[in-house]
């Protein structure tokens, strides 16, 4: 054997038992990750939340819950919710006419009505806008704090059968690229699109801001950030956006998306998530569905006006004035 062929020889081993430690090191890490997941989704409790693991929505809200919380910093203030027999926050009453169109709003906590009463929660709003109680039409609040616009995706395609719907309302907010914050994210999830689960981690220890080896990992970043070129959290976002439509589509069911306001940012300085609006207003005509901003039809006005102070979700008030707006294109669509 030539030297040549003998250093050939030798590199090709080398190069294979890197190869094979390699895949050793990748295989141990992921079920490493795994077995910890599976460890911190046992312990996982929650006063509002049940674990879900039918799909990428991770969670629900346990049915039959009343609860009533305080408002920090506001000296007693309070407000209260109640889940129904269904997992679904409490509205109007349920129409007992089967042939009734059935409008499922879904979204996170702006949809839910974080911080205000069953009755001001926007889809109770909607419905008393479009005069449910004649029976004709029926407004379910399929919001879920905590909720992106991926779980909300998976928590309308594994409920489907349970909500029927004739219409579906998205309310798109500012963090729906957001990773869930609430219940242990599935390594599956969190490393959708990397190929090598520990070649992400080692970028991220050797550039934590994630900016230098173009990290696929999701992390901890402004909302505007978020959305930026090339995130994996826009990338997840725009993906469950494009299918939602698809979803919606293939089922012959309306799809109307609304972007929701930030109203903490109403400040005499400008507007911050303006880029936002912009984006998604561009993913409805990509897409080809309805996107309506609502920005317009609050700004100018003072967040004081239209936020829960110690909270900063949005009041009866502002909430009342989107759901009118809604109102106006579900009676165009439904002929009302």
């Amino acid at each position: 054997m030539s030297r040549l062929t003998r250093i050939v020889a030798r590199a090709a081993l080398t190069a294979v038992s890197i190869g094979v430690a390699g895949i050793g090191a990748e295989f141990s890490f992921r079920v490493l990750l795994e077995r910890r997941y599976a460890a911190d989704a046992a312990d996982f409790e929650h006063f509002l939340y049940e674990r879900d693991p039918a799909g990428e929505h991770l969670y629900r809200p346990r049915q039959g819950v009343e609860r009533e919380n305080e408002i920090a910093g506001t000296g007693g203030v309070t407000w209260s919710y109640r889940i129904d027999e269904r997992g679904f926050r409490s509205g109007p009453p349920r129409s007992a006419n089967e042939d009734a169109t059935r409008v499922v709003a879904l979204g996170d906590s702006y949809t839910f009505g974080w911080a205000v009463e069953d009755a001001e929660a926007y889809p109770s709003a909607l419905a008393r806008e479009l005069d449910a109680s004649a029976d004709s039409v029926e407004v379910i609040n399929a919001g879920v704090p905590g909720f992106n616009t991926v779980q909300a995706l998976s928590y309308l395609r594994e409920r489907w059968n349970d909500l029927d719907p004739d219409v579906v309302v998205l309310g798109f907010v500012m963090n729906d690229a957001e990773p869930p914050r609430i219940a242990p994210i599935p390594p599956k999830i969190r490393y959708r699109y990397a190929p090598l689960w520990l070649l992400e981690d080692v970028k991220l220890w050797v550039d934590p801001s994630g900016t230098r080896l173009r990290s696929l990992l999701p992390r901890r970043r402004s909302y505007v950030d978020q959305f930026a070129e090339g995130t994996p959290e826009r990338r997840a976002c725009e993906e469950a956006f494009a299918d939602l439509v698809e979803l919606c589509g293939q089922r012959g069911v309306p799809l109307l998306v609304y972007v929701f306001p930030d109203v903490t940012q109403f400040r005499p300085a400008g507007y911050s998530y303006r880029p936002i609006h912009e984006l998604v207003l561009t993913w409805g005509e990509r897409y080809g569905v309805p996107t309506v901003d609502l920005l317009p039809l609050l700004e100018g006005r003072s967040r004081d006006e239209l936020w829960v102070p110690g909270d900063g979700h949005p009041n009866a008030e502002s909430l009342a004035s989107m759901a009118e707006r809604i109102a106006e294109d579900l009676r165009v669509l439904l002929n009302r």
